[in-house]
């Protein structure tokens, strides 16, 4: 699969939109103006991917349909909450479904994993991060001076962790 085919299959465009949400995030924590768009597009352009692709797959599971309703509960639900409009049931519809799906890949029996030096490094690299961005979040909260930066070093390599099998190749 050569490049261009790659950056723009379901999978990809789906990494690339989240990773486009996780900035838009970032940004309003950083009280950007008019990113509240860019983050409610997102949020539907995740919904009509991940849909785009389920519609795709050839065999269904249980638990693909689970992950739908997932996915698309949390999508609405966090573009509604970006826009300030009632959601009524759709946080209790993501709790449940998310618990649902937790039950689900637990008791699954094929949880395979390969555990080699690099999948560790990426975890443990990951980790670190996402510590970076807790950290920043709150001492942004708190008002601490070095807050703005830690946040966006943290965000910022989770977004690149995410999108690194787009531009790296194995």
């Amino acid at each position: 699969m050569n490049k261009i085919t790659k950056l723009f299959s379901l999978e990809s465009l789906l990494r690339i939109c989240i990773s486009i949400l996780i900035i838009g995030i970032l940004f309003k924590i950083q009280r950007w103006l008019y990113v509240d768009f860019v983050i409610v597009l997102t949020y539907f352009a995740i919904a009509i991917l991940y849909f785009v692709r389920f519609w795709k797959k050839e065999q269904v599971s249980l638990i693909d349909y689970v992950k739908l309703i997932l996915v698309t509960s949390w999508a609405f639900n966090g573009a509604l909450a970006i826009l300030h409009l009632n959601r009524y049931f759709l946080g209790d519809t993501v709790q449940i479904f998310f618990t649902i799906f937790i039950i689900m890949t637990i008791s699954s029996p094929n949880n395979d994993r390969k555990t080699s030096i690099k999948n560790i490094a990426s975890i443990v690299v990951l980790g670190i991060a996402m510590c970076t961005t807790f950290v920043g979040a709150i001492f942004k909260v708190m008002h601490y001076p070095s807050g703005s930066i830690l946040l966006t070093v943290g965000v910022l390599t989770i977004v690149i962790w995410i999108l690194k099998d787009l531009f790296w190749a194995k």
